[in-house]
């Protein structure tokens, strides 16, 4: 399944569970507030997304599948943060006075692409330990594995959602919203049909 027919059965699967969505992810949002159950909302979150993109009916109680998953959801954020900040600090202490010259910006400028390749490579890490039930850094390698097998289709999904995100972002508030809900149904759509082709 290509990039548009993922992003139209993502909006198929929003509209049919509209009600469950809207609220589920808005409990993810105020959630999150404690930090601490930020990554098993997030989890659930993602539960509910490969719920609809199976076609099956989701619930709003399904944000709460996440705290299964609480463990691995906070095992899974930490090793993010580590391996993205890690860069960070080295430069930082590396550029020591020097933060101005031409040199550390150079640096910068690597480590960002460092964190955008990061963020990119980790776009079915979750999706995979949920549908898995795989350790965070497995979740994590089998995310950069399937990125890296359908690369073309993954930077058309990312180009797509991008663009519906914008479009999207003109409605105030519930822009915002929805084009959160979208981008994670269709990672997991995407999830299941590269899966599914690999088999």
């Amino acid at each position: 399944m290509d990039a548009i027919n993922v992003i139209k059965e993502s909006f198929r699967a929003f509209l049919e569970n509209l009600v469950a969505y809207v609220i589920g992810f808005l409990v993810c949002s105020v959630g999150s507030l404690l930090i601490v159950t930020a990554p098993p909302l997030e989890f659930g979150a993602y539960y509910m997304c490969l719920k609809g993109a199976r076609g099956e009916k989701v619930k709003i109680t399904d944000i709460f599948k996440g705290f299964s998953f609480f463990k691995v959801s906070w095992m899974y954020f930490l090793f993010i943060l580590l391996i993205g900040l890690a860069p960070v600090l080295l430069v930082s202490i590396a550029a020591g006075n020097a933060i101005l010259s031409p040199g550390v910006f150079i640096l910068y400028g690597a480590v960002l692409c460092w964190i955008l390749a990061l963020v990119f490579s980790q776009t079915y890490a979750i999706p995979a330990i949920i549908s898995k039930n795989l350790e965070a850094a497995d979740g994590a390698k089998a995310s950069m594995s399937l990125v890296k097998e359908n690369l073309g289709a993954t930077i058309l999904l990312m180009i797509c959602l991008v663009a519906i995100g914008m479009a999207l972002s003109l409605i105030p508030i519930a822009g915002g919203l929805i084009s959160g809900i979208i981008t994670s149904i269709a990672t997991s759509k995407m999830y299941l049909e590269l899966q599914a082709k690999r088999k």
